[in-house]
Formats: structure tokens, sequence, C-alpha cells
């Protein structure tokens, strides 16, 4: 996934992502964030998925593009977090 939101914020070498570059971004976090909402809440796996989201933004980021990056960050946590906020906390 990194490969497709990298080169579709390759900007033509210019220092600012296009409106296409960001709304790639975007696409990209709202399906990863969908994924970790099918899963079972509070779970490892569901864990897992959210650390991989954060990793993806860091990828994004590591590679340059910083506004991309920020898109795919703010649109994750647009998705999820109104799901996961209404979860109850998992205690074991």
């Amino acid at each position: 996934m990194l490969s497709v939101v990298a080169v579709a914020c390759s900007g033509d070498g210019e220092k600012r992502a296009s409106e296409a570059d960001i709304n790639a971004a975007k696409k990209a976090a709202r399906t990863e964030a969908a994924k970790v909402l099918e899963l079972p809440e509070g779970t490892m796996a569901q864990e897992k998925a959210i650390l991989a989201v954060r990793a993806h933004e860091s990828e994004i980021r590591m590679a340059g593009f910083e506004e991309c990056a920020d898109s795919f960050a703010a649109e994750a946590q647009r998705v999820m977090m109104p799901v996961l906020n209404a979860q109850p906390a998992v205690i074991e």
C-alpha cells in the first residue's frame, strides 16, 4: 500500500501535494481504517491493525510526503475515532 500512496503523492517533483495526491492518501486511509473497524473490538488483532495504520503513516512521512502523511493520518483518525472512542475498555 505504501508504494501506491507514495507514487500517487509524487507530485512531479513539486514540494506541495496536489489535490489528487491528497485524495489518494485519504482514500488509502479510509480503506485501512475500515479494516480496523471490521475486527473484533478491543482485540489484539484490532490493536495490531491500528499500529499498521500508524506505521503506514510513518512510512509515507519518511518517504518525504509530509502533506500526504498528514492527510492520511487525519482521515484515518476521522474514520476510526468516533467508533473506537465508543467502545468500552477491555480489561483482562
